[in-house]
């Protein structure tokens, strides 16, 4: 069992820590420093072959743009069957020692029940169900039943024909999240037909050139090199404008090319090296090292220091997510350059009512705000304005989560403890004017939700979208436009060149038109030149990433909610701050 666990090392960690350490390297040299300090807690989650774990509990869903910005995101295979290797041969060792003779039938059932956890995890949480060895076991348990049944062989060589033709489909077909069941049973099952059917003309052909033969020599290395410089070509063009002619010819050849070097003097060299397992240990643990001690230098890389005024932004403060969804790595990067004021609230506002600011017993909030981090991003604002007309006012929006009912990514028991206490108190408050802002407004899941508002709260008011900064991501802004080198116009004015201008969603169209207390609250002109997006004016930045203000940008707007507040107590004469 050690001289196994011996080769898996032998054959994986070299290979695997040498494209760690060069991508590491590569990508701190030539791109956005912050963006590698989001990256070192998964360096290390895939040197210690956890990156499955870690991928699932920071950046979700494998399609999200999160995930395709990480160099690393790979790995959470590797880590994967890197677990299996683990467990495994002690699985194995237990049944040779318990049951002798039903080891076959042993991983045929333990198969079968990560199958099963497969089957039922696709309708109950795609991404745990894609990223974890409980409900991806069943892969490569059938290669495990294979390979104990040799030498095992199926005569109908047609079946081989079967498989390659399926496997096919699924190379050309492309793939999402709500696609993972049907491909991933697709793909096992047509590799387990031609690996244990009969030869035929065909698979000779594909499978025993010496061409291919000498890919699949090279394949765990290409698997390694592809992705990184998949994602250094997108930085590149994103970053620095600088296009690669034939991107997807040059990615490939540099893969092969890198593969092939790597397959040579990296993995054949350490794979014969009898000391290799000897020495990889202490090598994960400095490169481990290093990794998190860098990411704090880079974490704090200041780019706008001199140019720009430090930002101020109120996300966490009016957060009511249990917790704070603002505390992630990805935040606390952004955050790390930002003035971010911590929340001095408890953390089950959330079911209590949310941040309650000018209430008291006999003043309940006339105003109430809803939504995910959109609306987050406008509380300061309107915290402001109720303050300065003592109007009583909940904040209860949450960053990370819709504020429709039980879709939101809360605990079962705290979801509920949300939705009940959101019906409960807004029933008993009768609040004037709700608030709601989110970045989509899911046909499925909103009628019910606003059937409820538009029935016990007077007005609901839509805030509109705000112009996208197309290329920032998750990345502080103020830091990166410095990094850009975007200069100001001689107006001041330091503008964004992309043209972004939001469009009015045909649900949210629909939802005006269906209720008659449903108002929209546009902001996008507020952002928009005819040269791009307003994202600045001379030392300050409005943004705090690509997609939400800062303290200085939702100022831009108090005129507008300022108006649209005053006019709804001045038409009914119910001023709270005049005595109401």
């Amino acid at each position: 069992m050690f001289k196994f666990w011996g080769r898996r090392i032998k054959r994986i960690v070299p290979m695997a820590l040498c494209v760690l350490i060069l991508t590491s390297v590569v990508f701190k040299l030539f791109l956005y420093q912050p963006d590698q300090a989001i990256h070192s807690y998964q360096k290390l989650a895939a040197i210690f072959s956890v990156a499955n774990i870690y991928f699932w509990s920071s950046l979700g869903n494998y399609w999200g743009r999160a995930a395709e910005q990480s160099p690393y995101l790979h790995y959470w295979s590797l880590s994967l069957e890197e677990q299996y290797y683990l467990i495994y041969p002690l699985i194995l060792l237990c049944i040779y020692r318990y049951y002798p003779g039903k080891k076959i039938h042993a991983i045929c059932i333990l198969t079968a029940v990560s199958f099963l956890l497969f089957i039922y995890g696709l309708t109950q949480d795609l991404n745990t169900t894609f990223y974890m060895l409980h409900t991806r076991a069943w892969q490569l348990g059938l290669g495990c039943i294979i390979a104990l049944l040799q030498p095992f062989t199926l005569r109908k060589s047609y079946l081989k024909y079967i498989g390659m033709v399926a496997m096919f489909i699924m190379f050309i077909k492309p793939m999402s999240n709500n696609s993972i069941g049907y491909s991933s049973l697709v793909v096992a099952c047509s590799s387990a037909l031609i690996i244990i059917s009969a030869k035929n003309t065909a698979s000779i052909f594909l499978f025993e050139n010496r061409i291919i033969r000498y890919i699949g020599k090279i394949s765990f290395s290409l698997y390694l090199w592809h992705w990184p410089i998949i994602v250094f070509f997108k930085a590149l063009k994103e970053q620095h404008e600088i296009s690669v002619p034939y991107v997807a010819f040059t990615a490939v050849s540099a893969s092969f090319l890198l593969s092939i070097l790597s397959y040579h003097f990296i993995e054949n060299t350490f794979r014969s090296n009898k000391h290799t397992t000897i020495f990889m240990i202490p090598s994960m643990l400095l490169a481990g090292t290093y990794f998190y001690f860098t990411s704090e230098s880079m974490m704090t890389k200041n780019y706008y220091k001199g140019i720009y005024t430090k930002p101020t932004s109120h996300l966490a403060y009016y957060d009511n997510f249990p917790g704070s969804d603002s505390s992630s790595f990805e935040f606390e990067v952004i955050n790390n350059t930002t003035n971010t004021p911590e929340k001095d609230t408890p953390v089950n506002t959330y079911k209590n009512g949310g941040i309650l600011k000018n209430c008291s017993e006999e003043k309940t909030p006339r105003i109430v705000v809803l939504g995910q981090s959109y609306a987050v991003m406008w509380c300061k604002l309107i915290d402001d304005i109720c303050a300065d007309q003592k109007i009583p006012v909940s904040f209860w929006a949450m960053n990370g989560a819709f504020p429709y009912f039980d879709a939101h990514p809360l605990a079962s028991g705290s979801r509920h403890d949300y939705d009940m206490s959101r019906k409960k108190l807004i029933k008993k408050w009768k609040p004037d004017i709700a608030f709601v802002s989110c970045d989509n407004f899911f046909l499925d899941k909103q009628k019910p939700f606003f059937d409820f508002l538009t029935t016990y709260c007077k007005t609901v008011i839509l805030i509109g979208p705000i112009p996208a900064l197309r290329g920032i991501g998750n990345r502080n802004a103020t830091n990166y436009i410095a990094y850009k080198k975007l200069q100001a116009e001689a107006n001041g004015n330091i503008v964004y060149p992309v043209q972004s201008q939001p469009t009015i969603p045909d649900n949210i169209t629909s939802l005006l038109s269906r209720y008659n207390n449903i108002r929209l609250l546009s902001v996008s002109d507020l952002y928009t030149t005819p040269n791009g997006i307003l994202c600045g004016y001379k030392s300050r930045i409005y943004y705090y990433d690509d997609d939400h203000l800062n303290d200085a940008g939702i100022l831009l707007a108090k005129e507008r909610f300022t108006k649209i507040i005053k006019k709804y107590y001045k038409d009914r004469d119910l001023f709270p701050g005049k005595g109401r």
